[in-house]
């Protein structure tokens, strides 16, 4: 099995395919992890996304695909999605940072390649719980702010080679009246941009030149009760190649996605070619949670997904092992596990078996021998979600490698 896997990037190089695996060696000195069910189970379902890589290294025409990967408190961090951008960037292209959020202005953390700035008070709302000021939008956040003046500045920073700079930005706004305007300021390059609200919720702007920094300042209306909301921006470059998409929310379960209805109006604005859900570590703490419950809570979140992007492929993640009250192996994660890959199989959908790659129940405590997981037994360090990511990765070019073989 390894040696014909050792042999799979030989002879694509040979067809031409630009694409890597990750060396096995990073994945060796972990004897916990299952080396040999690291691909996609269902991956036929994702035919048309393997045919759409394969176009990224062809350079006759400007291409993007777009890669969505929803999830809780694990993805938002971006330590974990972080690596599987990097991988698919550096193998298919770089098209842009994509989705962002400034989370900073919500009181939550945001990744270390974003920034995001503001002295005005913000109220945020966010997919997790009941008690909600108003909608959660395509970041599965959204602020909104009612003063007179406003001003926030959104910063990208490049890393791994990678350029983070943006020359196509797409603020996804609501307000309470269509005179409302924004002005975006490149301090780099000292120039000045208007954004308008007037035809609809997404204000697009194409800058004259890339810039890593925009100064959002809001031009005073005739109405004082106007309110900026911001549910998120998605920054482009003019180049070809994958736009990674990151959707986190703390905390949040398949059933908060599920009572947000402007999250699945507005998930389209992401053109997406394939959508990633890594949830159910939330649903997991708790004693009483059952696979029926669940099943249903998957489906209806796949069954809304489907409702607004019908040309989608969805791919199912299992959640990671961790520990129940970070003192015993937690069971409960096995019913959460067992739920999902029983609607993936039922529906035909492609999924990643992450729990069983990763070495499944009771595998929390090798993960904590090697350093790998956090104090409170469900989190996890940066190398471990580090790890995470390129298991991901692996997982869905393997997958990949295997079709383009054919």
């Amino acid at each position: 099995m390894l040696r014909i896997k050792n042999l799979i990037p030989i002879v694509l190089l040979s067809l031409g395919i630009n694409a890597q695996s990750i060396q096995k060696s990073t994945f060796d000195k972990y004897p916990f992890i299952n080396q040999q069910a690291d691909t996609v189970s269902n991956a036929d379902a994702l035919k048309e996304f393997f045919s759409k890589l394969e176009k990224l290294n062809s350079a006759l025409e400007l291409t993007k695909l777009h890669i969505v990967h929803i999830g809780d408190s694990h993805i938002q961090g971006d330590f974990l999605t972080r690596e599987v951008r990097l991988n698919f960037q550096k193998n298919f292209g770089n098209g842009g940072r994509g989705l962002v959020f400034p989370y900073r202005l919500a009181h939550s953390y945001e990744p270390k390649d974003i920034s995001s700035t503001s002295k005005n008070t913000w109220l945020y709302a966010r997919a997790f719980g009941s008690k909600r000021p108003f909608e959660p939008g395509i970041s599965g956040y959204t602020l909104q702010c009612g003063d007179s003046l406003i001003r926030f500045e959104l910063s990208t920073f490049n890393h791994d080679s990678l350029d983070y700079s943006f020359s196509k930005i797409s603020v996804v706004s609501r307000t309470d009246s269509s005179e409302y305007e924004l002005i975006a300021k490149d301090s780099i390059n000292n120039e000045s941009y208007v954004f308008s609200t007037r035809n609809g919720d997404v204000m697009t702007l194409k800058l004259n030149q890339p810039t890593n920094q925009l100064v959002f300042q809001n031009i005073k209306t005739k109405s004082e009760q106007n309110k900026l909301t911001i549910n998120g921006l998605i920054l482009e470059n003019d180049k070809s190649g994958v736009i990674y998409n990151v959707i986190g929310v703390n905390g949040a379960h398949f059933t908060d996605y599920n009572k947000s209805p402007l999250f699945f109006q507005q998930l389209p604005l992401l053109q997406p070619d394939v959508i990633l859900i890594s949830l159910g570590t939330n649903e997991g703490v708790n004693p009483r949670v059952s696979q029926s419950e669940i099943k249903l809570a998957v489906e209806d979140m796949v069954s809304k997904i489907r409702k607004s992007n019908p040309d989608v492929s969805v791919v199912l993640l299992t959640p990671f092992d961790n520990y129940y009250r970070n003192k015993s192996y937690n069971k409960y994660l096995g019913v959460v596990r067992s739920a999902i890959v029983e609607v993936a199989k039922l529906q035909n959908l492609p999924y990643i078996d992450a729990y069983q790659i990763t070495g499944g129940y009771s595998s929390c405590s090798q993960w904590r021998k090697f350093g790998l997981l956090r104090p409170d037994g469900i989190h996890y360090m940066q190398d471990g979600y580090i790890l995470q990511g390129k298991i991901i990765y692996q997982a869905l070019i393997n997958s990949y490698l295997k079709y383009a073989a054919h």
